[in-house]
């Protein structure tokens, strides 16, 4: 690498850091001010509709701001302390993290996991692997849709119902700020954490759809 291209590299590291940084206190006061708003006297219902469609778009953005500067400190390999994590253990835990969500939606959850199988990883990516897994096969499940989770010494495998992906290559869905064809909403960041982490650790993934069911499985 070039000296001008460490620099280049430098600046854009330095102000993807920066712009995910300041863009996190504007969004706090925004917060803070709709919350004074919620609790105000004479409160029309249409005004608190307004003020809860606002937080719910300043909460959307604050997490968008996290996940930036997340993918940037990945890239950066900016997550060193690398040590033996029992993903058996973090993922029993994590599950039941999640129950209430599960609950919400009303979704049955079946899983079968090896113990004590270890990975080499920093443990704050090992959560946040996990977290946006299980939070994906939650998100994009139909409601008393099921979630089957395995875990055995070669992979992880997530899957859950759903409806089919609106994408002609499901490998788009990795990508970042992809938009669904049919809504044209963006699917988010999850998945493009997920596959900067997997890449990180030279592991594999695979998505795949049939009959219903969505299926994500790491190679490990």
């Amino acid at each position: 690498m070039t000296e001008k291209s460490r620099q280049d590299y430098q600046s854009l590291k330095e102000f993807s850091d920066n712009a995910s940084h300041e863009m996190q206190t504007p969004l706090a006061v925004a917060r803070g001010k709709l919350e004074l708003l919620v609790n105000s006297p004479n409160l029309k219902d249409g005004d608190l509709q307004l003020i809860q469609s606002a937080q719910q778009s300043v909460n959307t953005l604050s997490k968008l701001g996290s996940s930036l500067a997340l993918l940037t400190k990945i890239g950066n390999e900016e997550f060193s302390d690398i040590q033996p994590v029992d993903l058996s253990a973090h993922l029993q835990d994590k599950l039941f993290d999640l129950e209430e969500l599960i609950e919400l939606k009303e979704l049955q959850l079946s899983h079968n996991i090896t113990e004590g199988k270890q990975v080499t990883l920093d443990p704050v990516l090992v959560e946040v692997l996990l977290t946006n897994l299980l939070q994906n096969a939650i998100r994009h499940n139909v409601q008393s849709g099921q979630i089957e989770v395995t875990l055995t010494e070669d992979a992880l495998t997530v899957r859950n119902t759903g409806e089919a992906p609106s994408v002609d290559d499901p490998q788009q869905l990795f990508r970042r700020f992809k938009k669904d064809a049919q809504s044209g909403a963006s699917l988010g960041l999850g998945l493009a954490i997920v596959k900067q982490i997997v890449e990180r650790q030279h592991w594999a993934i695979d998505y795949t759809y049939v009959a219903g069911w969505h299926t994500l499985r790491l190679s490990l």
